[in-house]
């Protein structure tokens, strides 16, 4: 068989040394092939100096001294081959310019003049046998990715057997190897610095670091696997990630264990990712677990029983991952979870959570609880189902926030996929009969709200007989959020619920919101029915997103709740400034103002950055659309401020408008005003 023998010189890749730098520039600089036989020397150059290992700490990539390559290529009767070349000897000799340069040699066998070669570095990384028919270009035919599947942590082990550079090109006419060639960095290299809440670094005590990206699990063990890693940072040699794919961090020390996900962080090859990872302390609950007070760092998973109680420190910032705390008995007169103080709860995975009961079933707790004047946020990208327990009747405690006698501190909501269900008189998310509750935030994630009969999907709870002062503070829906509010029996979607109150509502930024009220009484957006001298605060709607609000059949979409008992919601102003405004009436009631016989509202203000609203009346409304409900000619005793669309004072559907088409439907129900 005829061999020819190559010389070739390869040089590799800087890695960058920061999260978010790009590959850098490679510099080629090819030599004239030497004169005589079939022996080719060629180099290719990067513009860098310093270190001579494989890998450095600094992300720089050099030739070492025993460094191989594998060869990959096609013979001339179009089989695969693989060879190795020779092993480096050092600086001076085969390696140059502090590691940057390299001479390898190769002997191929019947090579095919322009056939595909390539070449895998560290040679460790080729398949140990190739098959005959295999691509020669193809990952998975030649190189062994389960190799990274197991590793110790160490530069060095990784820059020896795992930091995988590829060339792929062709052989020249004459069968030889390419004059010049640049191997191609494929994975990327994380130095993970493992901590807990607090910055306290744990790589020197875990006994294992495993990370997926849920495709590919990298499991990485100390050289000697009963002791903990030697040193820190921590080496993991990765496939790239793309940054809509999450990276899960599992470690433990032997006693303890430890999680972490990251989402939004693409890890791209020929990279250099230095990173601490925070890792949240795992604590697995089961049927069996009891009383159990998280601090800062606590994560929890598991399905916890009859008997499970949690508690949140206060200011602690912790996580829930795939929790099922359901499965409180009757006489677990508690919380699914029970703020202490200021809390932070970060959801993963799939979590769901119920309050519990007193011995006769009644639920009169919430699902998560957070105490007056104090506030908890809610964040993360997992879900979260949060519900009073107990039968239809006999549930009286909000999804998240207050419960029976228990007044609620503030809540916001900043991530996640959150479904909160209340019982009788209380809100999806908000208070209860005969409580306070502060001021509710969503800005982020998808909410979606059901109350009891009486209270507001998001907001206050209601009272049944008006004298117990059930209100809630503000409510700013804003950001990215999408939310989705039901209100029950006289209570509205979002605002007030049954004789009770809240504050201003501000819809704002590029928030969608949908509002509902179930049966009778209250607005969509907005307040109650049977308020007496209840109200909700002003209503501001300045979004880029889509408002779509219906009223119960008594109650304006937006605007206020109507008239069981001829007891007459209120609500402030409303100004709408921008977004989609869907606002539908119930069967007395405007589109936006004032329910049947409601007795106040303020001024309405319309302005011309909206992009279209869209007002419909109730079926047995004989006023406005956007302004009066009710079918009585008589008015008296009932207060509506100014009405402005478009700087148009008091307008009609055939007013002009500079910046609006103003169109109503042949049955006279819907207003549209859509931007020119």
């Amino acid at each position: 068989m005829k061999q020819i023998y190559n010389i070739l010189s390869i040089a590799v890749l800087v890695l960058a040394g920061a999260l978010t730098t790009g590959c850098t520039d490679q510099l080629n600089d090819p030599q004239h092939p030497q004169d005589g036989g079939k022996t080719v020397t060629l180099t290719t150059t990067v513009g860098l100096e310093g270190a001579t290992k494989a890998l450095t700490a600094g992300g720089v990539k050099t030739f070492a001294a025993g460094d191989q390559i594998a060869v990959i290529y096609k013979n001339t009767s179009g089989q695969t081959k693989k060879v190795l070349s020779n092993a480096l000897t050092g600086i001076g000799t085969d390696i140059s310019t502090d590691g940057h340069y390299a001479t390898f040699s190769a002997a191929l066998t019947d090579a095919a003049a322009g056939g595909a070669v390539r070449y895998i570095y560290p040679a460790a990384m080729a398949l140990a046998a190739v098959a005959t028919d295999a691509t020669v270009n193809s990952d998975a035919a030649t190189v062994d990715l389960s190799k990274l599947a197991a590793q110790d942590g160490t530069l060095a082990t990784l820059a020896e057997n795992y930091d995988l550079a590829v060339f792929d090109g062709s052989l020249t006419g004459g069968g030889e190897l390419p004059a010049t060639a640049t191997l191609s960095n494929r994975l990327a290299i994380g130095e993970f610095t493992a901590k807990v809440w607090g910055g306290t670094e744990i790589n020197k005590k875990l006994t294992s670091l495993t990370v997926t990206d849920g495709t590919n699990t990298y499991t990485v063990t100390p050289e000697a696997p009963a002791t903990v890693f030697p040193d820190a940072p921590i080496y993991v040699a990765m496939l790239p990630v793309a940054d809509d794919k999450t990276v899960t961090f599992t470690a433990t020390d032997g006693t303890n264990h430890y999680w972490k996900e990251l989402t939004g962080q693409a890890l791209e090859a020929n990279n250099f990712y230095p990173a601490d990872v925070f890792m949240f302390h795992l604590i697995t609950i089961t049927a069996s677990t009891g009383d159990l007070t998280l601090v800062s760092g606590d994560a929890i998973t598991g399905t916890g029983g009859s008997v499970t109680h949690i508690s949140v420190a206060d200011k602690a910032i912790v996580a829930l991952l795939n929790v099922d705390i359901t499965n409180l008995a009757n006489g677990s007169e508690y919380p699914g979870i029970t703020c202490l103080g200021d809390a932070t709860i970060f959801l993963y995975g799939t979590n769901k959570v119920t309050g519990g009961m007193d011995s006769s079933g009644d639920g009169k707790w919430p699902g998560v609880y957070v105490p007056s004047d104090k506030m908890l946020t809610i964040s993360g990208k997992g879900s979260l189902d949060a519900r009073c327990n107990g039968d239809e009747y006999y549930r009286h405690a909000a999804g998240i926030g207050g419960g029976q006698n228990l007044n609620c501190g503030a809540i916001t909501i900043s991530g996640g996929n959150v479904t909160a269900i209340g019982g009788a008189n209380a809100a999806g998310i908000g208070g209860c009969e005969k409580t306070t509750t502060g001021n509710i935030t969503i800005s982020g994630g998808t909410v979606e709200a059901h109350a009891g009969t009486g209270g507001a999907g998001i907001g206050s709870g209601g009272d049944t007989n008006g004298s117990y002062n059930s209100s809630c503070g503000n409510i700013l829906i804003k950001g990215s959020a999408n939310v989705t509010a039901y209100g029950g029996y006289l209570a509205a979607g979002i605002g007030s619920g049954r004789r009770a109150s809240c504050g201003t509502i501000t819809i704002s930024e590029s928030a969608s919101v949908t509002a509902y009220t179930h049966a009778e009484g209250g607005a969509g957006i907005g307040s109650g029915c049977q308020t007496i001298n209840k109200t909700c605060g002003d209503i501001c709607i300045s979004t880029s997103g889509t408002v779509t609000a219906t009223g119960g059949s008594d109650g304006a979409g937006i605007g206020s709740g109507g008239s069981a008992d001829a007891i007459y919601g209120k609500c402030g102003k409303i100004t709408i400034s921008s977004g989609i405004i869907i606002a539908t009436g119930g069967s007395f009631s405007a589109g936006i103002g004032l329910a049947a016989g409601a007795r106040a509202c303020g001024e309405i203000k319309i302005e011309s950055g909206v992009t279209s609203v869209t007002a419909t009346k109730g079926i047995y409304n004989t006023h406005d659309c956007i302004g009066y409900g009710g079918s009585s000619t008589d008015l008296s005793g009932i207060t509506l401020g100014t009405i402005t669309i478009d700087g148009v004072t008091n307008p009609t559907p055939a007013s002009m408008f500079e910046h609006f088409n103003s169109t109503l439907s042949a049955d006279g129900k819907t207003w549209m005003l859509t931007h020119k």
